[in-house]
């Protein structure tokens, strides 16, 4: 299983991410993420994780709302 996380493989990432992380995801932890996008920027390649504070493990956008 160590094998197929995405620290082990970071090495293969070659395009720019985005990484989504929910605050309140109960499933992954914040520092994993971070670790992920920190260790692909340190590889000269663009990544970014915003952060969703008011999402928990799915991670929703809102929907937009139409104008009466």
């Amino acid at each position: 299983m160590v094998e197929g996380t995405s620290i082990h493989t970071v090495d293969r990432i070659t395009k720019p991410m985005l990484v989504f992380q929910a605050a309140n995801d109960v499933r992954r932890k914040l520092a994993g993420s971070d670790h992920i996008v920190d260790a692909t920027q340190a590889r000269g390649i663009p990544a970014c994780a915003p952060l969703r504070f008011n999402a928990g493990s799915s991670f929703k956008l809102a929907s937009p709302k139409r104008a009466a």
